[in-house]
């Protein structure tokens, strides 16, 4: 849902991310579940196309799950 969003409202996604950060952030560390965080990591990647430099405004969310998820020897 968050991705169609994203692709449907292109750089206006950026109003929405104090909402949709945690959400995001909550699915990067699902490690039950390693399709909900590629998922996530899809979103990451479309929200960061669309919001441009302004995605240095949530990196501090983004990037420990990220790195958490790049280590993981399932995914």
């Amino acid at each position: 849902m968050i991705n169609g969003l994203s692709h449907g409202v292109g750089e206006q996604i950026e109003e929405h991310m104090t909402e949709l950060g945690p959400v995001i952030v909550e699915a990067l560390n699902n490690a039950l579940e390693d399709t909900i965080q590629r998922l996530a990591c899809g979103i990451v990647s479309d929200v960061a196309s669309n919001i441009g430099s302004k995605m240095n405004n949530y990196l501090d969310d983004f990037i420990n799950p990220l790195i958490q998820i790049l280590q993981s020897p399932t995914i």
